[in-house]
């Protein structure tokens, strides 16, 4: 799905799993599109500031599309997280904060949220757990 392989695998899994466990699924792409933004915010925090030029345009050159498209997708990811409420949704909002946030808001707070745990050293991934771009064990 990606089209560079200029990236951390290990943090784009733990990416990976957060999107799943906040119950949005691969198979929208605004899974790999949000997964993306976030890792690349990470790397480069500034980006946030301006996420209409610097986020969305990165976002598309990645995935060959348009910067509105991207932003559609990222709009629909967050309305379907929001629409989950998921426990580790409100673990990463925190008590108080429950209107929807914006796309660019979001993806400050995952940000924030997915830098604190990997730097801590704290992996969500069990070795059980199965990732887009992983091929699940044959039972016998």
């Amino acid at each position: 799905m990606f089209i560079s392989l200029d990236y951390n695998r290990e943090e784009m899994d733990e990416i990976f799993l957060v999107l799943h466990q906040l119950g949005l699924s691969s198979n929208y792409l605004g899974f790999y599109q949000m997964s993306w933004a976030v890792w690349r915010a990470m790397k480069e925090p500034e980006r946030l500031l301006m996420v209409t030029k610097a986020v969305y345009p990165d976002v598309a050159r990645q995935f060959r599309a348009s910067w509105e498209s991207v932003e559609r997708n990222l709009r629909t990811a967050v309305r379907i997280i929001w629409d989950a409420q998921t426990p580790l949704l409100r673990e990463i909002l925190g008590e108080g904060r429950w209107e929807r946030p914006s796309t660019a808001r979001f993806l400050a707070i995952l940000t924030d949220y997915m830098k604190n745990r990997i730097n801590s050293g704290q992996k969500l991934r069990g070795d059980d757990d199965i990732l887009p771009g992983d091929v699940e064990p044959i039972k016998s």
